[in-house]
């Protein structure tokens, strides 16, 4: 009979929290018109002051994230990039990584997240595959990208972040609001247009260019608190690497969308890691 009682119990429990991941994920609709970039801006007026990244002694609010993430999507629309435009992200983990991709966002436009390993024929594929209509990149990979533009068919500007090759990124974007651009721009958008590209490895042959949908992203972010129950007043260590979704989609958009606060690291930390972790009083790791 107690085993009897256990075994409902335990059926009881996991009926339970069926429902309740579905009902977190009801309102993932094709056809809605919620994006990727609202379900950050909500976060946003929710937490403004608290901080979104912790990056290498630096940190940055809810707020100064949302306002580099403006001054993108401005950036992109004075270049005369249209809604479903693709941009080229190659970049090295920094907050300025995602304030990319959901900058691009705001305005429609799909930023392709590029392996920052990647050089000559690899690098050009990718770039090509998804008809970019220019690169971002800051670190090494600038002067990569300006290596294979030659080779594309209508020769991309590479704007660098740092401002050593090609566009100067960083003054560009010195010139550009800090304000939202109106969300007009992104009304005819729905759930099942594309947010981002990301890439297969490759390991078969050339990269694969996957697209995620924002209800594919959305979703992700979801898992994050789904899985881990990251919320708000958490703080998500993360060294994995923003190109792909784990790091990038669970591991960043996952915390953005719950008000939580990532610690980030350009890579995992050969030594010290547990050091690292309890200095910065993570409570959750994405792995």
């Amino acid at each position: 009979m107690l085993h009897t009682l256990r075994k409902v119990g335990r059926e009881l429990s996991y009926a339970k929290g069926v429902v309740g991941i579905l009902n977190k994920l009801k309102d993932l609709q094709p056809d809605s018109p919620i994006t990727i970039a609202d379900g950050i801006e909500s976060a946003v007026d929710a937490h403004a002051d608290r901080l979104a990244f912790v990056f290498e002694g630096a940190t940055t609010t809810y707020r100064e994230f949302d306002e580099r993430a403006n001054s993108i999507a401005h950036w992109a629309l004075a270049q005369g990039f249209q809604p479903g435009d693709a941009v080229a992200l190659i970049l090295e983990n920094s907050p300025d990584y995602p304030a990319i991709w959901y900058g691009l966002s705001k305005v429609g436009v799909v930023a392709a997240l590029i392996n920052t390993n990647l050089e000559g024929e690899g690098l050009a594929h990718c770039i090509a595959i998804v008809d970019s209509k220019a690169i971002i990149a800051g670190g090494e990979p600038p002067k990569r990208a300006d290596a294979v533009t030659p080779a594309l068919s209508n020769n991309l500007s590479v704007w660098d972040i740092d401002g050593q090759v090609g566009e100067d990124l960083s003054a560009a974007l010195a010139a550009q609001p800090k304000s939202r651009p109106d969300k007009s721009i992104r009304a005819h958008i729905r759930n099942d247009d594309r947010a981002l590209f990301i890439y297969t490895s490759g390991t078969t042959g050339l990269p694969k260019a996957a697209k995620i949908s924002h209800m594919r992203l959305r979703g992700t972010a979801r898992f994050a608190n789904i899985l881990a129950e990251v919320e708000a007043g958490d703080r998500v260590y993360n060294t994995l690497p923003l190109y792909h979704m784990t790091g990038g989609c669970m591991g960043t958009a996952g915390p953005l969308t719950h008000g939580a606060t990532i610690i980030l690291r350009r890579k995992l930390p050969v030594t010290g890691l547990w050091d690292d972790v309890a200095d910065y009083h993570s409570n959750k790791f994405v792995y």
